[in-house]
């Protein structure tokens, strides 16, 4: 440390150990004085090596600061200045604008004050690459103009080939002008088909059938000269007449009509054979709601979907020998998959409507064979029924079910009986929306109120079954449906004393927006019927709770739901029962 000491008019601070205190460590010494510090002299400060370093001893005089540019002109000391950044004495400096102190910056496009827009792309980004399409969709990549160069378009018009609406003719060309002729040949002169020759079988018996075929001649004696004497009565919807030998027919039915059916009763087999030319196909045929006995016209077989194509209001459709319901959001199903010259077909329809056959898509044949036979044939047991013995049909379409489970396959057979009498008999059909195998059964008869008994033939065990379903038979009745079937049972079914779980099937179904089932709990105990989606996700809690034993109702009103499959669960102790239902709004 140093030491410091004083003796009259002299102060002397020093080390004895030679120490020294480095530049900047503070202050070295402090001296009080009283009065005014005038009369301090010979100051000296030194190095460690004694010698002198340079200082300056300020007695408190101060000079005053006479520089008119300094900051502090006109003050007792120093001039001090602006800093070289620097536009006033504060230390304030100029913005981008050159406004002293101002705040204005520049943006990330260079702009003074500016909000980086002047740079920025469409998606607000500074200096960013993307760009609007054509549509004005940033960065859309044009990806909202249909495939006719317009934005938001609704592109080709159903149907149209090109953007300009034109459509494709038969034979493919987009706004070419080829047609079908009146054979059924694109683009003919009509030549092709010029006096066919059409060749109908008839049954002894009923013979339902149509005429696609025109003649100058199309009165009931001219059309059916072919059948001699074998014809015995002829009937349409709204007409009928009988034949007189050695004179002809005579009745309120004068002529064939190529878009009308007729039931034909003749007492040998024959055939309705002429030379003519074909019926128009674009011949439209007035539908009303309820039933209609109409023709086919098409020179060609067509499946049943693409013949009935321009209907709405379709129910059911039956032909002699099968039938078909339609089922709205998947279309027609059932035994009669294709509709072919010559068959005479019954429609029904929920309301009024006009079917208007599509355009033959291939040439006819020189000669029109139609419906091959009206007997049909079947392998074991030896059930065999002609058709043609028969006046009136109806249908129905069962499930069956043994001891208690539903059984069925393409093998299987199901038959109707009045007496003992085969009056019907037909296969298990697979029905992909309830994924279960369905019986289309055509029943027969002459007469109304007959009663009708059942019998099922299973062909992997060979064995027969009496099936308890007995209806009463009347004409064009039609039971049950696909989805509905109609339940037959070798097993007497108690209704008063339930034997069995059940989930009995919805009803309707496909429905729109609400459905019933009905089930059956035979031992008391919790209940818990859910539906779930097809993802398998619960959108609904039917119910949850105790049941005693008994038959039970309940109703699901869907209408919160979108359209699509559904699943209906029901679980109660160990039993648990699955069904599939359809939402179509």
């Amino acid at each position: 440390g140093f030491t410091v000491s004083t003796g009259g008019g002299v102060v002397l601070g020093f080390s004895f150990s030679g120490g020294t205190i480095p530049a900047g460590s503070g202050t070295l010494v402090v001296v009080d004085l009283e009065g005014t510090p005038t009369g301090l002299s010979g100051i000296t400060v030194s190095d460690p090596a004694g010698v002198a370093l340079g200082f300056h001893y300020d007695d408190g005089a101060l000079a005053t600061c006479d520089d008119e540019t300094a900051c502090n002109y006109g003050a007792e000391a120093e001039c001090e200045y602006m800093g070289e950044s620097e536009c006033d004495c504060d230390g304030n400096i100029a913005d981008c604008a050159g406004e002293c102190g101002g705040s204005a910056e520049f943006d990330e496009c260079g702009e003074c004050g500016g909000d980086s827009s002047s740079c920025s792309d469409c998606a607000g980004v500074p200096n960013g690459d993307a760009t609007e399409d054509d549509c004005g969709v940033c960065n859309g990549g044009n990806a909202d103009m249909d495939e006719c160069g317009i934005c938001f378009g609704d592109g080709i018009a159903d149907g149209a080939c090109d953007c300009e609406g034109n459509v494709e003719d038969c034979a493919g060309e987009c706004g070419g002008s080829a047609e079908f002729d009146e054979c059924g040949e694109c683009g003919g002169d009509g030549s092709a088909c010029a006096g066919v020759t059409v060749d109908i079988p008839t049954a002894t018996g009923w013979s339902w059938i149509s005429i696609n075929a025109e003649t100058d001649d199309m009165s009931l004696d001219g059309m059916l000269a072919s059948l001699g004497d074998a014809g015995i009565f002829i009937i349409s919807q709204t007409g009928f007449a009988d034949y007189y030998a050695g004179w002809g027919w005579f009745g309120t039915l004068n002529g064939i009509d190529a878009t009308n059916m007729y039931m034909l009763n003749s007492s040998s087999e024959g055939a309705i054979t002429f030379t003519g030319s074909p019926a128009d196909p674009s011949t439209a045929i007035g539908l009303a709601s309820g039933w209609n006995w109409i023709g086919y016209i098409p020179q060609n077989a067509m499946d049943i979907g693409t013949a009935l194509g321009s209907i709405n209001n379709g129910v059911f459709i039956k032909s002699q020998t099968g039938f078909a319901d339609y089922y709205a959001g998947w279309g027609w199903f059932g035994t009669l998959n294709t509709l072919e010259p010559g068959i005479g077909l019954m429609l029904k329809m929920s309301g009024d409507d006009q079917l208007i056959y599509p355009a033959s898509t291939a040439s006819m044949d020189e000669d029109i064979e139609v419906q091959e036979s009206l007997v049909r044939d079947f392998n074991a047991p030896d059930w065999d029924v002609n058709v043609a013995d028969y006046e009136f049909t109806g249908s129905v379409n069962a499930s069956v079910h043994i001891d208690g489970e539903r059984v069925g396959n393409e093998a299987d057979m199901l038959a109707t009986f009045v007496d003992g009498e085969l009056r019907g008999v037909t296969s298990g059909i697979y029905f992909p929306l309830t994924q279960k195998y369905t019986f289309m059964l055509m029943t027969y008869s002459n007469e109304e109120g007959e009663e009708l008994s059942f019998k099922y033939y299973n062909a992997e065990s060979g064995n027969t079954y009496d099936l308890d379903g007995a209806l009463t038979f009347e004409d064009n009745m039609i039971v049950g449906n696909a989805i509905d079937s109609y339940v037959m049972t070798n097993e007497e079914l108690d209704i008063g004393n339930p034997g069995a779980f059940a989930l009995n099937a919805a009803y309707p179904n496909p429905f729109n927006p609400s459905t019933t089932v009905d089930y059956t709990v035979s031992q008391s105990g919790n209940v818990n019927v859910s539906v779930y989606d097809i993802n398998g996700r619960m959108v609904e809690e039917l119910v949850n709770e105790y049941r005693s034993t008994d038959e039970y109702t309940i109703t699901w009103n869907a209408s919160a739901q979108p359209s699509g499959v559904y699943f209906i669960t029901m679980i109660s102790g160990e039993f648990t029962s699955t069904q599939k239902v359809m939402l179509l709004k």
